[in-house]
């Protein structure tokens, strides 16, 4: 793949779409050998690992549930979980990339010729569709709302998973950056612990989650889990189930903004990682 884009003439350099499409085939390759590999269970044990929970969440949603409004507040719950699964996913396992910027320093591409492809590529993978899955419990919930909930659900899904995704390479990039110094390192290693020790007393929620199921979230905690930027698609689909089409405009367009953001620090992060070796810091 790599020789593609090296061996391209100046005068025919590669355009971000098509060096946008060699990633992506890249990246599908290393997935392939992967599955194939010695890692080939370790990738179909995490797969399932994250594909029973989300078809669980879509389950959930699609439930008829007694408690009114219960639907809508478990997605809000479910998002808020996964998206700080992918945001703090770096901490715990290391942010590792399967295409790693640095390795592509000596291609002779700008970064602004890179980052398209680069976060194409990291929307192909397990993880980005177990997401996907996972998200399609809005679609579910919005069924009970009514058609307009329905059509303003589809955009919902597909931001938030754009949205966690752009995120997650963010927090990935800033994790790299921090951990070059030893005050950063000895951070993401103390951060890191009190994570995993979370992770191993998250049990004490389940009790919480079934007096929820049975009597509704507190209200407190319902109109909190909307407010947090995972909770917008929600907003987004109950104010069109309203009739309230401003409020359903605003939702989706604050998902938007967020990943016009995260991508605008994703990009100044990936400057300095393309530094080619033995040029003092000198950019590609």
């Amino acid at each position: 793949m790599a020789v593609v884009l090296t061996t391209a003439t100046p005068t025919a350099a590669p355009t971000a779409a098509r060096t946008a499409a060699v990633l992506v085939r890249l990246k599908l390759a290393v997935l392939r050998h992967a599955a194939g590999g010695p890692q080939g269970a370790g990738v179909l044990t995490g797969a399932l690992l994250g594909l029973v929970p989300a078809v669980g969440t879509v389950v959930l949603a699609a439930r008829g549930w007694p408690v009114p409004g219960l639907s809508p507040d478990l997605v809000a719950a479910a998002s808020a979980l996964w998206a700080v699964g992918w945001l703090l996913g770096p901490l715990l396992f290391g942010g590792e990339e399967v295409l790693r910027p640095e390795h592509l320093a000596l291609l002779p591409l700008p970064p602004r010729r890179l980052a398209p492809g680069l976060l194409a590529a990291s929307f192909v993978g397990v993880a980005p569709a177990v997401t996907l899955v996972a998200s399609a419990a809005l679609l579910a919930a919005a069924a009970g709302l009514g058609a307009a909930a329905v059509l303003v659900a589809v955009p919902a899904v597909l931001l938030q998973v754009v949205v966690v995704v752009l995120a997650s390479r963010l927090a990935t990039a800033a994790l790299g950056q921090l951990a070059r110094s030893h005050a950063g390192a000895l951070l993401a290693a103390v951060v890191s612990g009190g994570l995993l020790a979370l992770t191993h007393s998250g049990w004490v929620l389940v009790p919480g989650l079934r007096t929820a199921l049975r009597v509704g979230f507190p209200p407190d905690l319902a109109r909190w889990l909307r407010v947090l930027p995972s909770g917008w698609g929600v907003v987004a689909v109950e104010a069109a189930a309203r009739g309230d089409g401003l409020l359903a405009a605003a939702a989706l367009l604050g998902l938007v903004a967020l990943g016009a953001l995260a991508v605008l620090g994703w990009v100044a992060l990936l400057g300095r990682r393309l530094v080619r070796p033995g040029r003092r810091g000198r950019r590609v």
